[in-house]
Formats: C-alpha cells, sequence, structure tokens
C-alpha cells in the first residue's frame, strides 16, 4: 500500500521517513520546494501536486498547520472537491475544530472518501521512532484499512475515541490546554531560575525527579538552555493557533477557561514582539526580557498587556 502525506514540515516529515524507513512506499507533497526536496534525497518520492498525488494513492495522512490549509488539500480554489480516488481514507492530522473536521468529512463524503480524525501529540522526535501519539475516530471500516499503517506511525499509542468524526479532536483539544499551559509556567520558572543565577540543567534535572515536572518542561522548555529556537520544532505560534480553537471551543460550550485565556494573552504577546516563527522554548527568552515590576492584563488579541506597576 502506498501511502500518501501531505505537509513535509515537522511532524510530516517526520512521520513519512519513519514510513519510508519501515519499508513503506510513500509519495509525498509540500508547496515549499526545499521541504520536498529534503525528502527526495532521503529516498522519498514527491508529486508535482496534491491532485497528482490524491490520484496516486488512496490512503492520505494530511499533516498541515490550519485548516485553511486542509480545505485547500480538500478542495481545489472553485470549491470543487478533488479527484480523489472513490473508497479513500483520509487522515486528518491537523490540529483544527471538532465543527470544521465534520465538515470537511462531509466533503469528503460526497466523492466517496472517508475520514479518520487523527490528530498527533508527541512532537517530532517520537512521530520518527513510530512512538506518538494518535487520537483516532470514525467509522470503524476506515480505521480497519488504516491500521497497518497506524501501526507503523504510532505502535502501542494509536487510541481509538469513537467512532464519530470530531471526537478525537476534541480529545487532542483538552489535552493542549496542559501543554500550551505547561510550556508556559515551565517557561516562567525557567526564567525565574535565570534571574536567580541557578543552573538551569540541574534545575531542570532536579524537577525531572520532583512533583513540578512535566513533558513540555523536558521536552520542549529544556532547549532553551541551548537556545534551540530554530528551526521550531514545537512552533510558538502553533500553540497560539491551537489556544485559539480551545478558548472558542470554551466560550460555546460555557466552560470557564481563566488559565488557557491568559496563555493566549502570553503567546499573542510574544509573537507580537518577534518571536514568530520559533520554537515554543522561546517563551523563557520573552519572560526573561520583562519584570521588575511590570503587571501582565490577560487580554488576548489586545496589545500593551505588559504594563510598569
Amino acid at each position: 500500500m502506498t501511502v500518501g502525506v501531505i505537509g513535509l514540515g515537522a511532524m510530516g516529515k517526520a512521520m513519512a521517513v519513519n514510513l519510508v524507513r519501515n519499508g513503506v512506499p510513500v509519495v509525498a507533497y509540500d508547496p515549499v520546494p526545499d521541504a520536498a526536496r529534503a525528502f527526495a534525497e532521503i529516498g522519498g518520492t514527491t508529486t508535482a501536486s496534491v491532485d497528482e498525488l490524491v490520484a496516486s494513492t488512496t490512503l492520505i495522512l494530511c499533516v498541515v498547520s490550519n485548516k485553511d490549509q486542509v480545505g485547500t488539500v480538500v478542495c481545489r480554489e472553485d470549491g470543487q472537491l478533488r479527484a480523489f480516488q472513490r473508497d479513500s481514507v483520509f487522515l486528518c492530522c491537523s490540529t483544527v475544530s471538532a465543527d470544521f473536521v465534520r465538515s470537511i468529512s462531509s466533503a469528503l463524503a460526497a466523492g466517496g472518501v472517508a475520514l479518520v480524525d487523527a490528530p498527533l501529540s508527541g512532537g517530532p522526535a517520537r512521530a520518527l521512532d513510530g512512538t506518538m501519539t494518535m487520537l483516532l475516530s470514525g467509522p470503524s471500516a476506515a480505521l480497519a484499512a488504516a491500521k497497518p499503517i497506524l501501526d507503523v506511525l504510532a505502535g502501542e499509542n494509536q487510541f481509538v475515541v469513537g467512532e464519530d468524526v470530531g471526537t478525537a479532536t476534541s480529545f487532542k483539544l483538552v489535552n493542549q490546554v496542559l501543554a500550551a499551559g505547561n510550556l508556559a509556567v515551565g517557561c516562567e520558572a525557567v526564567a525565574l531560575a535565570e534571574r536567580l543565577g541557578l543552573d538551569l540543567k540541574a534545575v531542570l534535572d532536579v524537577i525531572a525527579v520532583s512533583a513540578g515536572n512535566s513533558w513540555m518542561l523536558q521536552n520542549v522548555v529544556r532547549r532553551h538552555i541551548t537556545r534551540d529556537y530554530v528551526p521550531a520544532r514545537s512552533g510558538i505560534d502553533i500553540f497560539l493557533k491551537d489556544v485559539k480553537l480551545i478558548r472558542e471551543v470554551a466560550d460555546e460550550s460555557g466552560a470557564f477557561a481563566p488559565i488557557t485565556t491568559c496563555v493566549q494573552g502570553i503567546l499573542a504577546d510574544a509573537v507580537s514582539e518577534g518571536f514568530a516563527g520559533m520554537d515554543g522554548s522561546v517563551l523563557a527568552k520573552y519572560f526573561s526580557q520583562h519584570g521588575r515590576g511590570e503587571v501582565f492584563e490577560p487580554e488576548p488579541g489586545g496589545k500593551n498587556r505588559i504594563q510598569g506597576a
């Protein structure tokens, strides 16, 4: 079975490389020439367009950044569905809203294509070694068709959470409340440690076996020690996009989300100060640049939220 991978960013490339290493034929597409060229240089096959890719395979992994990009993958500029082969299975691996996933599923169904809601967690390193987490919901027949590939991509870390498209995305957004929150508070802690003149590696090593530990702290925030901000492996822009989605879902459902509101404001402020396109660990640098009596006003989307006391 040839697998199509659309999107060769940090996660998509790692997934595609993992499949190739495990003997799975892969054909990939990315609109960025350098990304496609890099994949071809390691033995991958690339196509010149999305249309060429969907015509060549019946199992497609869509690993792009946002709903606009997913929409472009599924439909042409005129709004017409691309020429997918009937009975294809389309895994939507992007973090988007549940309502959007359902709308895309309906569009694909009109062309005889089944969508599996399949958001990811774990980062590029775990995607590369096949141990990332995949949250899955969708038709049982589509899940069964994708199972051999899911085994390569996630091994034991694949979780079927229902047959309704959108359920897996809802699970992912709950996870992102914790991921973004742990990123922000971890970076704040590291910035405090720097102000106190502590050895950051020693601090993180101690916390690794203490109650304050988190996956984000050890696998993302730790990159601040070496200022490993570029290329972004867990981009600050992606975290901001995700917390905006969480806020929308919280508002629609009536959930109280004050911490996520604050995190959204912090991320938006950091992006506005020039940290866009960098790794999430750069938030520690952002914290380090502020302090000494400044007061943060959590107003997502606003400006000048950091004010002198």
